[in-house]
Order: C-alpha cells, then structure tokens, then sequence
C-alpha cells in the first residue's frame, strides 16, 4: 500500500528525488502534500457558504435588555391607555340610555362592546410592554389607530355633547393626542430601546383582535341601523293608519300639522334622501316643511340646517337679523331665526327647527313672507304634533 502511495506521488511530483525506505509509514513529503490539500479545501469558501453567512449577519436579532426600565413618556403612554381604557369600558355602562340610540339596544350594546376591547386592548399592550414582548409596539399603535378612527366618526357625525368626554374641544384634543403619540411610538428611541426594531413580531392572535375591533363593532352598527329604519317605517305607516285627521290637517308619518287658512297644499315625496316635502302657499306667502329624525338640540346643529338652507337668489342683498333664539312649545325645544331682505318689497324669511326629544324626530320649517302678511309663525308652529 505504501509502495503504490509512493509511485503515485512521484508521478505528480516530478521534483521528488527522496530515496524511500519501505518502512510502512509514508514519506514526509506524501504528508506535507495531503495536508496542502486539505487546507486549500478548508479555506476555499463555498458560493452557497458565503450567503448563508452573510443571511445569519444581516438577521441577527437585537433582544431588549432587562435592566433598561421603562420611564419617563412611555410611562406616561401606557397609564394614559390604562385610564382611557378603563374610561371607556365603564362610561357607556353607567350613562346606558336607550332613549338616545332611539330605543334600539343594538346600537348601545356596540358602545359597550367597543369600550370593552379597548380596555381588553390597553391591558394587553402594558402588558406587552412590561414582559417586553415583540408585539408590544404594534398593540400600542393600534390602540392609538382605534381611538383616533372612533373620534373622527363622531367629529364626521357632529352628535357632541355640550361638556364631557363627547364635546367638540375632548374631540379635538384627543385627535391631536393620537397624533402626537402614533409619532412617539415611531421615532423615540426610548421605545426602540425597550423593543428594539428586529426583535419585534406581530403575532397572528393580534391580527384576529385587530380584525375583531372592525367586525364587531360594525356588525353590531348595522343590525342596530337596520333595526331602527324598519322600525322607523313601521312606526310611520301605524301613525298614518290610526290618525283620525281633520279636513286641513295634513301628515306624513312623522307630524301633523294644520294648514292655515287660505293657503294650498302640495305634497312631494323624494327619493334621495327619501323624506316628503309640502310646499303651503298663499298670495303673499310661502311655507315648505320637512320631518325627520334628529335628537341633537344645539347651536351648532341649528345652524348647519341654516347654512343649507339658505336661498341663493337672496344672498346679494342686504338684510338684518329680527329673532335669532332658542325656544319652546307645547314641550317641545326650537330655534327661530327671522331674517328681514332689503328688496324691492321687503321680504321676512323665517326659519325653524322643532324637536321632540321624546320621538327623537324633528321639523323644518323654512317661511318665506311679505312684510305686511298677517300669518302668525309661531301660531302655526303651535298646531304641529309629533
């Protein structure tokens, strides 16, 4: 065996003049060249080799460090999420009113729901924060999202209450607050110091729980909507078919009003929005009147119907404010605003918005008339029954 070694080795190494003793060792100079070979092997790094190495480099996770504690606005964030949370959940339990979802338990009970998962929400992501878990940012940012959306749909829907957590001004600061912190979480580096950047992991339980504060409480949204149009449209056809009218009172399904004497009566009946219209005139007058449902009593809301219901073929002219308050009839809150134009026969336009706060229904009133027209607008606003 070690004789055929040698003569192999002297037919690849022509320079070997060593005289060998058949010895049953091999030559040093067969070792030196084995040895050569195996280390150009080793050293000889493999396509496959170098990308694995360098895969492993660029993955290499950064783990929070224990002894980093959690202080100064992150601190702050997470007992403001732990109060707001908690806020949340207990608010719409004990200020539960049916009346003002318009008897419908669907659309309280959605209230409810959603205060109680971002409570559930707020308690997971402290305590993410505190075990330093890999989703703890992105349970934080979610928070901050679900917050800031349900803000702008009640700044969209414009339903605010005069003080408390519903007013225009808490609205506001709390969006500028989901502003400020959604900015927090992604740029300060005491955050990325408690969960650094490649070690955070969004699991799929939180996908299902960020999917959950979408589904449930539109589901619920919904089925509430629905049940209170057809309920609505239920209530209007019984009110129609068990009112006993007189021969100048008109209605449909919501009031009932009488027309003044002397005056015609024309009845529309839109699609879009789907409402009915009567349009009463005299020689010198005219009335349209429109009900529908809306329980928000406020300036604000007043002056929205106002805005839009403003005639343009009178904006160039001049004109002074007569009545401009908030008051009530028969029970039931109003405001009239009373315009005088300074036309060529000077014109009065009246405009009213009557509430019933126990029906959640309310009427428009919009009364165009000369100046010496002897029609009493508030006498006629007297004969309107919800």
């Amino acid at each position: 065996m070690i004789k055929e070694q040698c003569e192999q080795c002297k037919r690849n190494n022509t320079d070997c003049q060593e005289n060998i003793e058949f010895n049953g060792l091999s030559c040093e100079q067969y070792a030196k060249r084995i040895n050569l070979e195996k280390s150009e092997k080793n050293e000889t790094p493999d396509d496959s080799n170098v990308i694995q190495q360098n895969q492993e480099t660029s993955a290499t996770i950064e783990y929070p460090d224990p002894n980093y504690s959690i202080h100064g606005w992150l601190t702050f964030f997470l007992f403001s999420i732990g109060l707001g949370g908690l806020i949340s959940a207990l608010y719409p339990i004990f200020t539960y009113n049916i009346a003002e979802y318009d008897g419908n338990h669907f659309l309280a009970i959605s209230d409810v729901v959603l205060g109680v998962m971002l409570l559930i929400l707020a308690c997971y992501t402290i305590y993410s924060f505190c075990k330093r878990k890999p989703n703890a940012v992105f349970l934080a940012k979610m928070y901050v999202v679900v917050t800031f959306i349900t803000n702008i749909l009640a700044l969209i829907s414009g339903e605010f209450e005069e003080t408390g957590l519903g007013s225009l001004p808490r609205i506001v600061r709390s969006l500028v607050w989901g502003v400020i912190w959604f900015s927090y979480l992604t740029y300060s580096e005491q955050v990325k110091d408690i969960i650094p950047k490649s070690y955070r992991k969004v699991f799929s339980r939180d996908y299902y729980l960020m999917t959950a504060f979408i589904i449930i409480p539109i589901l619920c949204l919904a089925i509430g909507v629905g049940n209170i149009f057809s309920q609505r449209e239920e209530q209007e056809q019984n009110f129609i078919s068990t009112t006993d009218l007189d021969y100048n009172e008109y209605t449909d399904g919501r009031i009932i009003f009488t027309k003044p004497d002397g005056f015609t009566c024309e009845k529309q009946e839109l699609d879009d929005p789907k409402i009915t219209v009567f349009d009463l005139e005299s020689e010198y007058s005219y009335l349209r009147i429109v009900s529908d449902y809306d329980s928000d009593v406020s300036v604000q809301n007043f002056n929205t119907y106002w805005n839009g219901w403003k005639d343009d073929d009178l904006k160039d002219y001049s004109y002074k404010e007569i009545t401009n308050e908030k008051r009530e009839i028969n029970g039931n809150p109003y405001f009239i605003k009373s315009v005088k134009y300074d036309t060529e026969t000077p014109i009065i336009w009246h405009f009213i918005l009557l509430f019933s706060p126990k029906t959640g229904k309310v009427c428009v009133i919009h009364s165009i008339q000369i100046q010496d027209e002897t029609l009493d607008i508030i006498d006629f606003i007297r004969t309107i029954r919800f």
